[in-house]
């Protein structure tokens, strides 16, 4: 939860947390998103995506598919459209850096 609180503090002010994971099921299968935060003013999402090791070529584009399923499925009709930010870490480099 420290960490979570962390996160908030740096995004800024109006963040919500969402969830992690939060999960999404598409086309029969099961997806989860590590990180899930909005931005409540702005009807933004932030996505995280934590990782471990070293970077795969198929990681942007799964943030990509991420996006595109949390636009269609969180936000709420009455909400403008908008796009979800996105971003990648490696978790053990923010664990060592902590």
């Amino acid at each position: 939860m420290d960490r979570i609180v962390e996160k908030l503090r740096e995004l800024g002010a109006d963040f919500a947390f969402v969830g992690r994971p939060v999960h999404f099921f598409v086309a029969g299968d099961d997806f989860y998103v590590d990180l899930l935060f909005c931005h409540v003013m702005q009807f933004r999402d932030v996505i995280e995506e934590l990782k471990t090791g070293k970077f795969q070529p198929e990681y942007p584009g799964k943030l990509g598919f991420y996006i595109s399923v949390v636009d269609d499925r969180i936000r709420l009709a009455t909400q403008p459209s908008h796009k979800s930010v996105s971003s990648s870490h490696n978790a053990a480099q923010r664990l060592h850096s902590s």
